[in-house]
């Protein structure tokens, strides 16, 4: 095929399909559904102590992180009820 800048159509030989067999998985029963909060609060009861975030200039440990997240999350307006909104706030 020559080299051109013009678009071309290509014609494709056929492929073969194959049989659509469905997936089994071998596996565990899945663990009950958390959600992010569920398990950052998880961590910080089982880490309170251990490092969490250490940005060079500042090193905060889970229960320093939690107390961060608890003065944002106290600052949030609540959305009003019923607005389909979810939203982990104080009021």
């Amino acid at each position: 095929m020559p080299v051109t800048s013009e678009p071309q159509v290509v014609a494709l030989p056929p492929t073969a399909t194959a049989p659509m067999i469905p997936a089994v998985f071998r596996s565990s029963p899945s663990s009950a559904r958390r959600t992010l909060v569920d398990i950052f609060d998880e961590s910080v009861r089982a880490h309170a102590d251990a490092g969490a975030h250490d940005s060079g200039a500042t090193a905060l440990t889970y229960r320093d992180l939690a107390d961060e997240v608890e003065a944002v999350r106290r600052s949030l307006p609540c959305p009003r009820r019923n607005s389909g909104i979810s939203l982990w706030c104080a009021g």
